[in-house]
């Protein structure tokens, strides 16, 4: 009997601290369950909830994720053309060029004298005139040589001249071209692209002997 009764009073203890943990929370709930959604029970009175506050996003993460990589047209302009251009964007252009290839001018002749008969000729030459009007018409070609030569170069190209000599044949063919040009003008094929650009235009027929022509063009 004594156990028993020892054993009703344990019960008895663990039951209150049961009750004392547990059922408040069992028989009242805050404000009697009349708050809605989006409101809250404070001191006893439904009150509109605070919105969460966000945490703040660092700027340089903002700017992170808003950076996209711009396609550059035209390849990579090197040697100061683009000096806004970041370290990222010039390894997205790097990425773009493909490996240089010079231009092969290995069949084209130089420019030579010869020495001809002029009883086989007539005596017609091509006019100053004439010549320049043909040669201006080749400035464009030029142009996409230096152009070419500055997206690889890893300085300025600098200024200079191109100076041409070729000798053109009555057909008006060009028999033999020579280029020559400053150092700075001898990189990433601008020598042969230009000699190639002139030996492959034709020029207007004349019945006279083989004439030199003499041309220069200005970089810069």
């Amino acid at each position: 009997m004594g156990k028993f009764l020892a054993g009703l009073a344990l019960a008895s203890a663990a039951w209150a601290v049961a009750w004392w943990q547990f059922g408040p929370g069992l028989t009242s709930a805050p404000c009697d369950d009349r708050c809605g959604e989006g409101t809250v029970c404070t001191d006893e009175r439904c009150a509109p909830e605070s919105p969460a506050l966000e945490e703040p996003v660092a700027e340089d993460e903002k700017a992170g994720k808003r950076k996209k990589r711009r396609r550059r047209r035209g390849g990579r302009r090197r040697g100061g053309s683009d000096p806004g251009a970041s370290s990222d964007d010039a390894a997205w252009a790097e990425e773009e060029l493909p490996p240089f290839t010079p231009v092969n001018d290995k069949h084209i002749p130089p420019y030579r004298d010869k020495t001809v008969n002029l009883d086989d000729y007539g005596s017609e030459r091509l006019s100053d005139s004439v010549v320049n009007q043909h040669m201006s018409r080749l400035t464009g070609r030029f142009q996409k040589c230096i152009e070419t030569a500055a997206m690889y170069s890893d300085e300025e190209l600098g200024a200079g001249t191109l100076s041409f000599k070729l000798r053109i044949g009555p057909e008006g063919k060009v028999e033999g071209v020579s280029v020559t040009a400053p150092a700075n003008l001898k990189v990433f094929g601008i020598v042969p692209c230009s000699r190639k650009a002139v030996y492959d235009h034709r020029f207007p027929k004349f019945d006279g002997p083989p004439m030199g022509v003499d041309f220069s063009f200005d970089v810069g």
